[in-house]
């Protein structure tokens, strides 16, 4: 007796319509939840646009920062000869805050690279390796 009301319940519940609200209903959640994820809101492409554009911005300024810091360099190799004591000193200082190993223009062997390629080559790996460590930041922060 109590299955048979169950089912006389059930089934009149269906042909009021109600059991097809509860579907309707929990169908459109599931598709409003799943179409949040599957199409694309126009406000957060433009977000992460904007989010691009304002990282290289910063790239460039910090890039620009570490040319600034290295000006004293680029200003002394005007006069090599007379400036290479103090452009190497200033070198030597920028690796060892880098935690690099700097090897002197003097233990190697001179003839096979002159002192302005020595220091370009210099400048350039304190440039590299200051932006890889703004990259690594940038990563763990935006990421």
């Amino acid at each position: 007796m109590k299955h048979f009301i169950t089912l006389i319940a059930f089934t009149f519940l269906s042909f009021s319509g109600f059991s097809q609200n509860v579907i309707d209903v929990n169908f459109e959640k599931y598709w409003n939840s799943f179409s949040e994820y599957t199409i694309p809101d126009i406000e957060i492409i433009e977000q992460r646009e904007r989010e691009k554009f304002e990282i290289a911005k910063f790239r460039n300024k910090i890039r620009d920062s570490i040319k600034n810091e290295l000006i004293e360099v680029y200003q002394l190799s005007n006069d090599i000869h007379t400036n290479f004591v103090i452009i190497e000193d200033h070198l030597q200082i920028e690796f060892e805050a880098l935690g690099i190993p700097y090897i002197s223009y003097e233990s190697i062997n001179t003839n096979v690279i002159n002192k302005e390629h020595w220091i370009d080559h210099h400048t350039r790996k304190i440039v590299e390796h200051k932006m890889a460590r703004v990259e690594q930041e940038l990563k763990e922060f935006y990421d």
